[in-house]
């Protein structure tokens, strides 16, 4: 027999910063804005002890953290 599960519901504040930045970033670059949001997501279930798979989105936190030395490095050349 199959378990039911319960449904899931997520709680957003809509005055968090990463909300608020969230809203700026999917004007300006709506793709990396839904990464965001997927991510966003999916770390909420895995501190619900929801998620089947954590693993599933390393690739994508690999990418930010990609982008971010990216932004790193590029300030350090300009010294910002």
């Amino acid at each position: 027999m199959m378990q039911q599960q319960n449904p899931v519901s997520l709680e957003v504040n809509p005055n968090h910063d990463l909300v608020v930045k969230l809203n700026a970033a999917r004007k300006v670059d709506p793709a990396m804005a839904k990464e965001i949001a997927i991510q966003l997501w999916e770390n909420a279930q895995v501190n619900a002890g929801v998620i089947d798979d954590p693993r599933s989105m390393l690739k994508r936190i690999e990418k930010f953290m990609d982008m971010a030395l990216d932004q790193s490095i590029t300030k350090s050349l300009i010294g910002k």
